[in-house]
């Protein structure tokens, strides 16, 4: 009989924000053998953490990660968080 691996898709996405250290560690944890994330170099070239290839599901902004410079996805971030998003 072969083993099996539990990796942790996103972190433990269900007891912590995806992609976050925390969630990162939650993993670690409950035991999970690992955890996938997903990165993607912006505009200016500066790798970031996030699942999708835009920033629509995440933020309250639209738009591909690539398009966008670390600035430009602070700016649509903190202006969600002002809104408790």
């Amino acid at each position: 009989m072969s083993n099996c691996n539990v990796i942790a898709h996103r972190g433990a996405n269900l007891v912590a924000p995806q992609n976050t250290i925390e969630a990162f560690r939650k993993a670690i944890e409950i035991g999970c053998d690992g955890f996938e994330t997903d990165i993607h170099l912006t505009k200016d070239g500066i790798p970031v953490v996030c699942h999708n290839f835009t920033i629509d599901e995440t933020s309250n902004g639209v738009g591909a990660i690539k398009d966008m410079t670390l600035e430009e996805m602070d700016a649509i971030w903190d202006e969600a968080k002002k809104k408790g998003l």
